[in-house]
């Protein structure tokens, strides 16, 4: 069963890969470090070429980690216009998955979120090892904190935290229940 968190940005740029990657070695703990070995990878899903620490993610592309331990962890950049086709996609978004959330706040996210053209979805696929459901975490934090992005759970019991929006300060401790 795939498991996937989606992260909405609220600047306009896409992603650096090294910026993820630095930023990641930040928020691991010294065990997961120990997980994600000391010269990680991204590969483009389609062409299976190595990404460059100084190259920007490309919209509409899935991208996957070579890390010390065999995983199943992608990251796709998502255009907003090809998932989602509506007028007030953002505001619509946000009051179906901001259960969590103020009247006033999905309001004022969406604003946010409209800036941006794009979102993320990070995902785990079947097969993952037991160590990877923290990591998942990690990564989805790691590329929130970079964006000034929130973290949108869709499904319930995946995580500690129910369906609804995070900041990265929020989703960063939540416990994995997969």
């Amino acid at each position: 069963m795939s498991i996937d968190v989606k992260v909405f940005p609220t600047i306009s740029d896409i992603a650096i890969w090294g910026d993820i990657r630095e930023k990641l070695y930040v928020i691991v703990s010294a065990k997961e470090k120990e997980l994600l070995g000391e010269d990680i990878s991204l590969l483009e899903l389609s062409s299976r070429q190595k990404v460059e620490n100084d190259k920007q993610l490309s919209l509409g592309q899935q991208y996957y980690l070579i890390l010390k331990i065999p995983n199943t962890l992608s990251i796709s950049v998502i255009s907003k216009t090809e998932d989602l086709d509506e007028e007030n996609l953002e505001l619509d978004y946000l009051e179906d998955y901001g259960c969590n959330l103020t009247s006033e706040e999905v309001q004022i996210l969406s604003e946010r979120w409209r800036v941006a053209r794009y979102f993320y979805s990070i995902a785990s696929f079947g097969g993952r090892s037991k160590q990877e459901s923290k990591l998942l975490i990690e990564l989805a934090t790691t590329i929130a904190y970079i964006c000034s992005g929130y973290i949108v759970v869709t499904n319930n019991d995946l995580f500690d935290l129910g369906i609804g929006v995070y900041t990265p300060e929020e989703f960063q401790y939540t416990k994995p229940r997969f």
